[in-house]
């Protein structure tokens, strides 16, 4: 009996130990959904997204399905669209009061995941006018008020929201409210919406104090105000950036007077625009050249399209020019060489070029006049003339006959004749 009781209290034990650690199981086993944004603060304008991530998966089961609402601020965003985990292709999410209706549920009909990952992404973009401030974004169970695992069971879910920072829309202005010379005077008079302006200082000036103050106190301010070159002008800047980025360049042009004492001694520029040389190719010039003359003509061959121009000025510093020395046809074609001084002032030879009429100067030789025989001369032997039999054969076969004719009557005859006899 003592035994008996013994064993009793040891089950009894067993079971208050096991109810005691129930709830601790229960707890461990909770999900939690929580809320994140893409970005922490956004502007008029601006696209962010807010994620619902889930943790606790595992010790949960995994996740079949849910049915939850993210609520938001309709006064300042508009909810775009939503992109679900793979494995979720049988949700839905639509915005209705403010509120984006999620409904998760497992493409496969299994499980949607079975690790802590992000359930969907909901996209939202900032309406233009929105109030600056902290806006939130939060969580809340839908209509059937559950997550359930893989085994269908439901499990009890801890909701998590996040809040987004709304600042005001950046400002585009970079105009300039005001902009002063403190030793010069400013032409045309300052207008924000005018960007160049001009200046005259003197000698003595040799940096243009500036002044300038923005429009907008978000907007920064730059000057550049470059040491100015005397006798010369030079450009200074002043660039406005906007609280957005966009900026906005004024322009200065101040020209400093010249040095009172400086001397100049400028070169003078030579005006010599003559040639010292001008040849054609395989041909004489008519006259011979001359830097003076500017009238030549030339010869050449019929066929001739093109002929090389040589000319050069006497002055290093000149430029010369050659036209006309390519495409020529037969008759009278006209070439210019054109001189150009370091002074600009220019000179023009011309070329007079005929092809393929009168005489050539390409080549020089004598002309040929025909040397007529004194003696008659022997008409060629038919073999030169390249028909008929040579006098020489004719001689040859003559020799032969004779002395066939010889060897017969001499020796085949009598040996004939004597063979007829026996």
């Amino acid at each position: 009996m003592k035994r008996l009781n013994k064993i009793l209290g040891i089950a009894l034990t067993a079971i208050l130990c096991m109810a005691a650690l129930a709830p601790a199981a229960l707890a461990a086993s909770k999900l939690t959904v929580r809320l994140s944004a893409s970005k922490t603060a956004v502007s008029p304008g601006d696209s962010f997204t807010v994620a619902v991530n889930l943790s606790g998966v595992n010790a949960a089961g995994g996740v079949m399905g849910g049915d939850f609402n993210v609520s938001y601020d309709t006064s300042r965003f508009t909810y775009s669209s939503a992109s679900f985990v793979s494995g979720a292709e049988g949700s839905m999410a639509n915005a209705s009061g403010g509120k984006v209706i999620v409904a998760a549920a497992a493409g496969n009909g299994v499980s949607i995941v079975n690790k802590d990952a992000t359930l969907v992404t909901l996209s939202f973009k900032v309406k233009s006018g929105a109030a600056a401030g902290t806006a939130k974004f939060e969580l809340s169970l839908g209509s059937d008020g559950t997550f359930i695992n893989n085994k269908m069971e439901e499990l009890t879910a801890s909701l998590t929201g996040t809040s987004i920072s709304v600042k005001e829309k950046a400002s585009d202005n970079a105009n300039l409210k005001s902009l002063k010379l403190g030793n010069a005077t400013l032409k045309p008079a300052f207008d924000a919406k005018t960007t160049s302006y001009s200046c005259e200082v003197d000698y003595e000036v040799e940096k243009l104090q500036i002044t300038a103050l923005a429009e907008d106190t978000k907007a920064s301010v730059s000057v550049n105000s470059p040491t100015l070159t005397a006798g010369a002008s030079t450009k200074a800047t002043v660039v406005v950036t906007a609280e957005d980025g966009s900026k906005k360049t004024y322009i200065i042009v101040a020209a400093r007077a010249e040095d009172p004492n400086a001397t100049t001694t400028e070169e003078e520029k030579s005006d010599d625009n003559s040639l010292k040389e001008l040849k054609v190719d395989g041909a004489e010039l008519s006259p011979a050249f001359k830097a003076e003359i500017t009238q030549y003509s030339v010869k050449l061959p019929l066929g001739t399209t093109k002929t090389e121009i040589t000319a050069k000025a006497k002055d290093e510093k000149a430029k010369v020019e050659i036209e006309g020395d390519s495409g020529l046809k037969m008759g009278t074609n006209l070439a210019t060489i054109t001189v150009t001084a370091e002074d600009g002032t220019v000179r023009e030879y011309k070329l007079t070029i005929t092809v393929g009429t009168g005489e050539t100067t390409t080549t020089t030789t004598s002309a040929y006049t025909p040397v007529l025989p004194t003696e008659e001369v022997t008409e060629p032997a038919e073999e030169e003339q390249g028909g008929g039999i040579a006098w020489w054969w004719l001689i040859i076969v003559f020799v032969g006959g004779l002395a066939c004719g010889v060897l017969l009557e001499h020796y085949v005859l009598p040996m004939l004749d004597k063979n007829r006899r026996f």
